[in-house]
């Protein structure tokens, strides 16, 4: 994992889910399978600089901007995001998050989506969650503050969310793949 320097969009920080790419993406080349797989995701505070992956030193909570937890049986490897010291260029990509669930349904307990191999696993879900959000409490903006993901199947036909809970300003949905539990994501009204 190189230096992450994506902005999607219009944003003016790294979003979460080219956080979570970086690792997903990495452990998705070397592994056949990833069903065994727990990932656990949480976003500290926006990164407006280009960050880097660190995984064997001490830091201090104000250096992290994100830790992704990733555990496999009895292993478990944390991976921390901080700025980089050093200034680069970003690199902006389009990233419409309307045509990624240009698709989505309706479903009895929530939303749903046969998803397009052209975006990420973890595009679709925070997507589809905003999609999700807006129509239970109007249009807002939300934040991706954490994640957890587990028993990711090697093919993926359907994705739906249920929103299960809200604390404040925290929100909780349930993920479902192929009708499995898939873990949960929270999100944050801005």
């Amino acid at each position: 994992m190189d230096t992450i320097n994506i902005f999607k969009g219009s944003r003016k920080y790294i979003h979460g889910t080219t956080i979570f790419d970086s690792v997903y993406s990495s452990y998705k080349a070397k592994h056949k399978s990833l069903s065994q797989y727990h990932f656990d995701l949480k976003l500290i505070s926006p990164a407006l600089r280009p960050l880097k992956v660190i995984q064997n030193r001490e830091l201090t909570k104000n250096e992290i901007k994100a830790r992704m937890i990733v555990s496999h049986d009895s292993l478990k490897k944390t991976f921390y995001f901080v700025e980089a010291d050093q200034e680069c260029e970003f690199e902006r990509v389009v990233y419409d998050e309307d045509s990624i669930i240009s698709n989505f349904e309706l479903t009895n307990d929530g939303i749903g989506i046969i998803p397009s191999s052209e975006y990420s696993l973890i595009e679709v879900i925070v997507s589809l969650n905003k999609k999700l959000l807006n129509m239970i409490f109007g249009n807002s903006s939300w934040y991706f503050v954490k994640l957890s993901l587990h028993s990711i199947p090697d093919s993926i036909d359907y994705i739906e969310l249920h929103n299960v809970g809200n604390k404040s300003v925290i929100t909780k949905t349930n993920i479902l793949i192929n009708g499995m539990n898939a873990g949960n994501l929270n999100f944050s009204i801005r």
